[in-house]
């Protein structure tokens, strides 16, 4: 019997062409198998696989009594109603302790500020004085010392210019005695004036 002619060399070449294409079928394959053994190796190693989340940031904190609260004058002019110092810290943000109505941002060059004394009874290391504010974008300042002399004479522990109707300053003092002083009002009622609604301690 005679051999059979070679086939024409378009048909080889196709030939090898597909059987290339199977060798690297076959590669692709494998690779991908070795892929999905690494995967299946990492998640099912035992573990559960790791998970980022935000830190817990909740700090507990204990209320404070406040034994008293009295409109604090400085060096100059007259308290401010004293018969509504109380109703800073009576746990009802709907009624407040105002200054008078003055003329001016600065209190009319009548004096530098005016404010509120909390007695605390005791020096207490506290971790939060919430405010809230019965006029916006006033000046403020929150000072803090073991007797009433000295409380102008230190350095303030927090301060806020403009400050909004709610805030929560964090101090790093031990203290009796706390003071929220105004250094500028704010327009209200046609006038100028300051105004506490609620001011609570926690420690």
């Amino acid at each position: 019997m005679l051999p059979e002619p070679p086939p024409p060399a378009g048909a080889q070449a196709r030939r090898w062409s597909r059987r290339t294409a199977a060798i690297a079928l076959v590669a692709v394959a494998a690779v991908a198998a070795v892929i999905a053994a690494v995967v299946i190796v990492t998640t099912r190693g035992g573990h559960a696989p790791a998970r980022t989340a935000p830190p817990d940031t909740t700090v507990k904190t204990t209320p404070v009594h406040v034994a008293s609260v009295t409109p604090y004058a400085g060096q100059g002019g007259s308290s401010d109603h004293p018969e509504e110092a109380a109703l800073a810290t009576d746990g009802n943000p709907s009624t407040a302790w105002y200054t008078q109505h003055y003329a001016s941002a600065a209190f009319g060059q009548l004096r530098s500020g005016a404010g509120l004394l909390f007695d605390l009874g005791r020096p207490v290391a506290v971790r939060a004085l919430n405010l809230r504010l019965a006029v916006a974008g006033v000046t403020l300042q929150v000072h803090a010392a073991n007797d009433v002399g000295s409380l102008m004479s230190s350095p303030a522990v927090a301060q806020s210019s403009a400050a909004p109707s709610s805030l929560v300053v964090h101090p790093t003092v031990s203290a009796r005695y706390w003071l929220v002083w105004f250094t500028k009002l704010a327009p209200d009622d046609g006038a100028y004036r300051a105004g506490i609604a609620e001011a609570s301690f926690a420690r």
